[in-house]
């Protein structure tokens, strides 16, 4: 089981119910679910493996919540990137974490094509999300894997440099209080 299986489950017991509400935009569980196996299969067919740390520079956007879930799916860590960081610091987290892959929303597509370059890392716009990936999604999604790390969260290093704590997908579930507890929903306002 990986996270993106709560939505999954969402998705065919509560078809009707909104997952997201975002920009006026309202997202059902099951148009969720859609996106997250399109994700899933533009980051296999991208070359994402288990264990491989793919970054996301931008906004809180719907798009983030789909690329968690399909990076759950495939094994592979998400680390969210401090946008307001300088890029020297931005390069050091990147560098660190070892990210083969950044994936940006429109707003940072510059400094994401920037960060790219210098870090050697490949470059994914946030739209690519929903291309088509090709073949079966579910060729690449690891089975049990409910222990297995999912997000890496940067300390500011306010007292000396960032620091990372990685976050398990079961850690996650089971936390009280995160949208993902039994009876919520994730939840982007």
């Amino acid at each position: 089981m990986n996270l993106a299986q709560i939505i999954k489950r969402h998705a065919q017991f509560s078809p009707q119910q909104v997952a997201i509400h975002a920009a006026g935009e309202d997202v059902t569980y099951p148009a969720l679910w859609q996106r997250i196996e399109r994700a899933t299969g533009v980051l296999l067919a991208a070359g994402v493996q288990p264990g491989a740390r793919v970054a996301w520079l931008g906004f809180n956007d719907p798009a983030l919540l789909v690329l968690l879930f399909a990076l759950s799916r495939v094994g592979a860590i998400l680390l969210p990137l401090n946008y307001r960081l300088a890029a020297p610091e931005q390069v050091a987290i990147l560098g660190h974490a070892g990210v083969s892959l950044l994936v940006s929303d429109s707003a940072h597509a510059g400094a994401a094509a920037a960060l790219a370059a210098v870090q050697g890392c490949r470059l994914l716009p946030a739209a690519g999300l929903a291309a088509d990936g090709g073949g079966d999604a579910d060729a690449g999604v690891l089975a049990g894997e409910y222990a297995s790390p999912v997000l890496l969260v940067y300390t500011s290093g306010t007292t000396g440099r960032p620091k990372g704590a990685l976050h398990t997908q079961s850690g996650l579930i089971w936390k009280p209080g995160w949208p993902m507890w039994p009876g919520g929903g994730p939840r982007c306002h």
